[in-house]
């Protein structure tokens, strides 16, 4: 580009007048050819033959006096309107000037070499206006114009300056002169060397904010004046980008990380040639095993809903966070949510959403929603647990800004029945002793009652042994004998009885009847099962419900 002022020289059409000198009609005078000058053409009158009555001519109107000629700094339109016959344009008029050599001019004026100044198609060292808004800060040309087309120029970083036109002057030291183009027309205009009117060796070092173009936008950066090669490329705030809770595009591709080293992925992408933000992936797990194939450390997702099982790969990070312009912002923003939905994986026969096992480098989940539903069913027994994320030998994995929702476990199973009590029916008991024959007056004893019976399978439940039978007598004493017979007594109840109910004794006889017949014992019911212990336990990787425990052995 170029920046300039334009000097044009005026050059006026002059008409040269010239006069004969006076002198006799003769055509052989040389001072008056042919034809006869103005003053031979009319014969000269004797004044002595002259008409007495001749009225002389009356005198001949004075011509008016010319304009004074303009001297140095006067307006002009034309040259001719000059002392020193030299008019040059300058802002939106022309001034009288003359030649110069350099340091001659007077204060304001600079000896510059002019196109046409003097004669067509040469250049003429004359005194010209210093232009003092070069390099000034212009919305439009009006506040540039000092000689001719000076423009208001935009430069690329937005910035509007004066150029000064130089198809016809030369520019001042530190300037070039530059081809610019402005809405389709090109001008000649002085620039400075630095390519910048707001960056020399004087503001060398000086920063100021620019901004980079991305594939998605903007970025902002820094540019850097160098001196006298103008400012720097803009340059962003870091060579390298690693996606953190800042979610700034630190390096200026585009994104918050780094393009180069990731695969994308978006709730409306393909899993088929995929992997760029135009082409991305659909979903997660098909996008880590493309970050595995291809060497990259990045797996970049879009905001949306993955319903998905993901297993992590060593050294691949998961980063959520992006809208759908790849823009990362906290995944509570609107339009920035990143939510994982898992299931019952087929291979662990778990309810998981994220799988950690065996990572041996660092690995990175950011800025996500991770979601399992309730487990159902058991395994051996065990109720299955829930898990968002199932992390086994994996002390490098990190989680950063992730919200993990884990559903409720399955309940243990029911713990198994009681075995039943035996079903053979409990023994008879024994016979009674045999009644005692007595041929004494008189006598107290009493025979014994039957055994109690007994079930070999079942310790402790014995019947009660039966009463002892009645006595003949109730006194014999020597001085009160009774003479009176007694009833049999009742038998004692059995080992496992209640009152008046199963495996009670039977009443005692009268005197002249048996005693009555114990009650059958009862078959008790084994005792419950314990149910299952509080909390689960950990089996192998997976954390279980606690079954119930087996019932007890049923009892007669």
């Amino acid at each position: 580009m170029g920046l300039g002022r334009v000097a044009i020289a005026t050059v006026a059409t002059a008409w040269l007048v010239t006069a004969c000198a006076s002198g006799d009609a003769g055509g052989g005078d040389p001072t008056c050819p042919t034809p006869p000058c103005a003053d031979a053409a009319t014969p000269a009158v004797d004044a002595a033959t002259a008409p007495p009555d001749a009225t002389p001519a009356p005198d001949a109107t004075p011509l008016p006096d010319a304009a004074p000629l303009g001297g140095f700094g006067d307006p002009c339109s034309d040259k001719g309107e000059c002392e020193s016959n030299i008019c040059v344009l300058a802002g939106i008029g022309g001034l009288c000037t003359e030649t110069c050599v350099a340091g001659s001019c007077p204060d304001g004026y600079g000896c510059v070499g002019v196109f046409g100044a003097i004669e067509p198609g040469v250049v003429a060292d004359v005194c010209m206006p210093e232009s003092t808004q070069l390099c000034t800060t212009c919305e439009a040309d009006s506040e540039c114009s000092l000689i001719g087309a000076d423009k208001c120029i935009p430069y690329p970083d937005g910035k509007r300056f004066c150029g000064q036109d130089c198809s016809l002057v030369e520019c001042p030291d530190g300037y070039r002169c530059d081809t610019v183009s402005i809405d389709g027309t090109d001008y000649q205009q002085c620039i400075p060397q630095s390519g910048a009117c707001d960056c020399d060796a004087s503001t060398a070092g000086a920063t100021e904010p620019c901004d980079i173009a991305t594939p998605f936008g903007t970025c902002g950066g820094t540019r850097t004046c160098e001196g006298d090669t103008g400012w720097s490329a803009c340059a962003p705030p870091s060579p390298t980008d690693e996606p953190d809770g800042a979610f700034a595009d630190d390096d200026c591709d585009g994104i918050d990380g780094v393009v180069a080293d990731g695969v994308f992925v978006a709730p409306t992408g393909t899993n088929f040639m995929c992997g760029t933000p135009a082409a991305p992936c659909k979903t997660i797990q098909f996008g880590i095993d493309s970050a595995v194939a291809g060497g990259l450390s990045y797996v970049y997702i879009q905001a949306g809903t993955y319903d998905e099982i993901v297993t992590l790969a060593s050294g691949v990070h998961l980063v959520g966070g992006f809208d759908s312009n790849w823009t990362r912002d906290d995944r509570n923003q609107p339009g920035h949510a990143v939510t994982i939905r898992g299931g019952l994986d087929p291979d662990e026969s778990q309810y998981v959403t994220v799988i950690a096992h065996d990572l041996t480098a660092t690995t990175k989940v950011m800025d996500l929603f991770i979601q399992t539903p309730d487990a159902t069913g058991t395994v051996g027994g065990r109720g299955r647990s829930s898990h968002g994320v199932h992390a086994a030998n994996s002390a490098t994995l990190v989680l950063e800004r992730v919200t993990i929702t884990a559903g409720d476990g399955a309940p243990g199973a029911t713990g198994a029945a009681g075995d039943s009590a035996s079903t053979t029916a409990a023994p008879s008991g024994g016979g009674g002793a045999p009644g005692e024959e007595s041929f004494d007056l008189c006598s107290t004893s009493r025979s014994a009652g039957g055994a109690g019976a007994s079930n070999s399978a079942c310790p402790g439940t014995a019947g009660g042994t039966g009463g002892a039978g009645g006595s003949k007598d109730s006194d014999c004493s020597v001085f009160s004998p009774d003479f009176d017979a007694t009833a049999g007594r009742a038998g004692t109840n059995a080992s496992v009885s209640a009152s008046g109910s199963y495996g009670a004794g039977g009443a005692g006889g009268s005197v002249c009847n048996p005693g009555g017949a114990g009650r059958a014992g009862r078959v008790v019911n084994g005792a419950a099962g314990s149910g299952a212990a509080a909390g689960g336990q950990l089996i192998g990787n997976y954390w279980f419900g606690r079954d119930g425990g087996s019932g007890g052995v049923g009892e007669h």
